[in-house]
Order: C-alpha cells, then structure tokens, then sequence
C-alpha cells in the first residue's frame, strides 16, 4: 500500500508538471498517465481527493489534445 502511494504520488507531481507545459511527453504516455490517474480515481469513490484525481487526469487529457488537436483526445 506505501508503494502504491508512492507511486501515485510520483504520477501526480509528474502529471502537474506536464499540465503546466513543464514536460510534454509523447502522446501515448501522457495518456497513459492520465488513465492511471483516472482509474485511481475511480478506485477513491466520491470524495475530494477523488475530484482532484479526476481534474488532474482531465488536465491532462486536455493539455494533449491542446497540443496535437486530435478528435479522439
């Protein structure tokens, strides 16, 4: 469970740092990012932490699509 948090943690600071035009990794990572972070927030339920979990993958999503203008983004 420490892991896990751990590396949610990591997943986070990495995902604020791309939606904040930090970082742009290639699209299929961000991406994945954002699933990861997505499912994570499905997983919490309906609670705060979940909404920021949810916001932050939409950032994501959101910041990909900015960038390349995909219709599937």
């Amino acid at each position: 469970m420490v892991l896990a948090a751990a590396s949610l943690a990591g997943e986070l600071a990495r995902a604020r740092g791309i939606s904040a035009g930090l970082d742009l990794s290639p699209r299929a990572e961000v991406l994945a990012l954002a699933e990861s972070i997505e499912a994570q927030a499905v997983r919490e339920g309906g609670g705060t932490r979940a909404v920021t979990l949810h916001a932050t993958a939409a950032r994501l999503v959101a910041r990909v699509w900015r960038t390349e203008g995909r219709e599937r983004d």
